[in-house]
């Protein structure tokens, strides 16, 4: 078992007699050119040995295609990755051209397991942004089934995908399906907050976009429209200033801001009010209020 992986016999299938065996010597093994038999055995034994072929192959063909929902599901059943770049690399060159239901859902099976790590400045993938704006009650079913697995899909790193700025009956689908979840789960609301801030400008130039100013106004949740301006002043990140001519700049744009929407949208106003007010602090003052 220690030394077969290193053999090279032209008859060295037929030395694999016991499933030990078989395993040893596809352990390290890699698929660089297609064979019906080398596929099916890594598969079996070390799917991560697929993934070079996958890597090669996605990039003159694109897209998902059942070779590769196969070995992905394989991978989640083996529960380990040999090589964590190879497969972040595939999975973005193949989300930034396919989605499908299917595919975000072994991506969340892919982060379950700890091989697809998101981070706060790493990448988020596409189709998981879609796939939780179109089916926003699966989130609070993740809160409530696995709370581990919703904190790694979900601290800091998700926002809208471009779609829900484009269809306001969609988007208040999603907004109202997680404003209801909200109501008894703080990490929701909390996620919600977020989903808001990091939305972009209105047409105006004015933040945010005109989709949650209407969502604001309707919810009216003082809580809500607080924590969406903590959550803005945290994604522009504090730092030090020299003299602070920048944030007093913001300051003042943020004032005229709020006059502008203070009867339309007085929950925006009160966003651009807070705002003005944290740009006109030192930045450990910014930090002292969101703690």
């Amino acid at each position: 078992e220690r030394i077969v992986s290193s053999l090279s016999r032209s008859d060295i299938l037929d030395w694999l007699i016991t499933p030990d065996l078989e395993r040893s010597y596809w352990k390290y093994k890699d698929l660089r050119n297609y064979d019906e038999q080398t596929y099916r055995s890594l598969l079996h034994y070390n799917p991560s040995g697929i993934l070079f072929f996958l890597h090669q192959k996605q990039k003159n063909h694109p897209g998902i295609d059942e070779m590769l929902l196969e070995v992905l599901s394989a991978i989640i059943t083996d529960g380990r990755v040999r090589d964590e770049s190879l497969l972040n690399s595939l999975i973005r060159r193949v989300d930034s051209n396919s989605y499908s239901d299917e595919w975000a859902t072994l991506c969340i099976q892919l982060v379950k397991i700890d091989v697809l790590k998101l981070s706060h400045h790493g990448y988020y993938p596409e189709c998981l942004k879609t796939y939780f704006f179109r089916y926003p009650v699966r989130i609070g079913e993740i809160y409530s089934t696995d709370p581990e697995l919703f904190s790694k899909l979900f601290s800091y790193v998700y926002h809208l995908p471009d779609e829900a700025f484009r269809d306001y009956h969609l988007f208040r689908v999603w907004s109202d399906t997680m404003f209801d979840q909200s109501q008894e789960n703080y990490k929701i609301s909390s996620l919600l907050a977020d989903a808001f801030a990091k939305s972009p400008s209105g047409n105006d130039g004015i933040f945010p976009h005109e989709f949650v100013r209407i969502a604001l106004e309707d919810y009216s949740d003082s809580t809500l429209t607080n924590d969406v301006a903590r959550s803005k002043i945290y994604l522009q990140g504090a730092r030090f200033v020299t003299d602070g001519l920048h944030e007093k700049q913001l300051a003042d744009q943020f004032q005229r801001n709020a006059i502008e929407m203070e009867l339309s949208y007085p929950q925006t106003a009160e966003i651009c009010d807070t705002y003005r007010i944290a740009m006109r602090q030192n930045p450990n003052l910014i930090v002292g209020m969101l703690k």
